[in-house]
């Protein structure tokens, strides 16, 4: 008897110890029985004698929270340690099995029969007594609470159900909702409970808010039938949502799934469009760049080789004995330019004695390249190629300096300038053939 004695006392330390880890704080659980005030505060307006039922009270939460609000609430529960706690709070709790304590109640003697997280722990068989004896005990408009691991969500089907080694089997929501009504109850709402996030909206909705995002926990909400007003007084309580079921979330997440396909469809139907559009403006522009570059292909080949007659053509020239042999004639041109263009600055004496020494010079080089037929032709092509030779010839020949003649004539007949007077005879016949080679190249 000792063993048993203290395997008794083992377990309920066990179970009292687990329940505070896995089940939450007192003050958590308290806060989240709140949510079933407004279905049971308006009791409060039907009846005085306000007695309520709470099977598998557990640490007293819900007693507490009852009693809080005027009703005489009372606990049963078979663990000991369960029961200790909630008489040290001072609250009504009867150890006993919760099956038996209901079928002894009087018929319609309490308003609420309430069982949180308890019916998983016993057989269909005896959750199916505990919902007829709760119809056969309530008050007319008296409330049936059952609150239990909800299947619909993923992480209690799979595994946190199975955390709790005193669990039988997981009750599907609707299964509850239907035995509650085959019991005879005339309204039964079922509160999808204590989510992990809540979902704002059916746009936020993912395909992790279907599987890890269902309510862990559910209740069903019974209600015996009573008069038309009294039941009209708990009207809101029962019309409002509570949780979000799992085929809702399905649904949610497949409408949003369709409206994401349907945006990204028209989002590909628009990239296709642009892409044919850009595709076409830059078949366009291919075209006109080739175009153009084969037009600038052409230019350039055109002036490549025109470039190329010219470099040969100069190259000819630079090459040839008339441009070689003209050197000397080019030379003394440039310089007799030079020397004009510093007779122009000096002073008009100066530029007389000059001229005439120039003069002299000038007709000796003429006589020279006179005396050679081949200079002579030379010289010829040279007036007629140098545009500024040409243009000192003719000065020369506007300001008197020669005088058409063929052929020798007397010192008279010559008409000199005042500033060549002073010239001998030989330099006077240099000036003659130099005016003449001008004038034949002129015609």
């Amino acid at each position: 008897m000792a063993n048993d004695s203290d395997e008794t006392l083992d377990n309920a330390r066990f179970y009292l110890e687990f329940e505070n880890r896995y089940r939450g704080s007192q003050e958590l659980i308290k806060s989240r029985l709140s949510v079933y005030l407004p279905f049971v505060i308006p009791l409060k307006s039907i009846y005085v004698e306000l007695r309520a039922v709470d099977l598998g009270c557990g640490r007293g939460e819900w007693l507490e929270l009852l009693k809080e609000n005027g009703f005489q609430a009372e606990g049963v529960d078979l663990d000991d340690a369960m029961v200790n706690i909630c008489r040290e709070k001072g609250l009504s709790v009867e150890k006993a099995d919760a099956i038996e304590y209901i079928e002894k109640l009087d018929d319609e003697s309490v308003v609420i029969v309430s069982g949180f997280h308890i019916i998983e722990h016993i057989p269909f068989e005896s959750v199916k007594k505990l919902v007829s004896n709760a119809y056969r005990v309530l008050k007319p408009g008296g409330l049936l609470i059952l609150e239990t691991p909800n299947p619909e969500s993923l992480m209690v089907s799979t595994t946190e159900f199975y955390l709790d080694p005193t669990h039988k089997r997981p009750i599907p929501p609707n299964l509850l909702h239907f035995l509650a009504e085959y019991s005879g109850f005339a309204r039964v709402k079922i509160l999808r409970l204590n989510e992990p996030y809540k979902i704002q909206s059916p746009d936020e909705v993912c395909l992790s808010d279907v599987f890890f995002g269902i309510s862990p926990d559910y209740a069903v909400v019974a209600q015996k039938n009573a008069s038309k007003e009294q039941m009209s007084i708990f009207d809101r309580a029962f019309d409002k949502n509570y949780g979000l079921a799992r085929d809702e979330s399905v649904m949610r997440y497949a409408e949003k799934e369709k409206q994401l396909i349907a945006y990204e469809r028209e989002r590909w139907r628009w990239l296709e469009s642009e892409w044919s559009v850009m595709n076409s403006k830059i078949d366009r522009l291919n075209s006109k760049i080739d175009r153009l570059a084969g037009e600038i292909y052409q230019t350039l080949e055109s002036e490549r080789a025109r470039a190329q007659m010219l470099e040969s053509e100069l190259k000819s020239v630079y090459s040839s004995k008339c441009w070689q042999i003209t050197a000397p004639l080019r030379v003394g041109f440039d310089l007799m330019l030079g020397l004009k263009a510093m007779i122009a600055d000096t002073p008009k004496t100066l530029k007389r004695k000059v001229g005439c020494t120039i003069m002299v010079v000038s007709s000796g080089f003429a006589n020279f390249v006179l005396s050679h037929s081949i200079l002579r032709r030379m010289a010829g092509y040279v007036l007629k190629r140098s545009r500024r030779l040409d243009a000192f010839s003719r000065s020369v020949i506007s300001s008197g300096l020669l005088e058409h003649s063929r052929g020798r004539r007397a010192d008279s007949q010559l008409h000199l300038p005042e500033e060549l007077s002073e010239l001998s005879s030989h330099a006077r016949d240099i000036y003659r053939d130099l005016k003449e080679a001008n004038e034949r190249s002129m015609r």
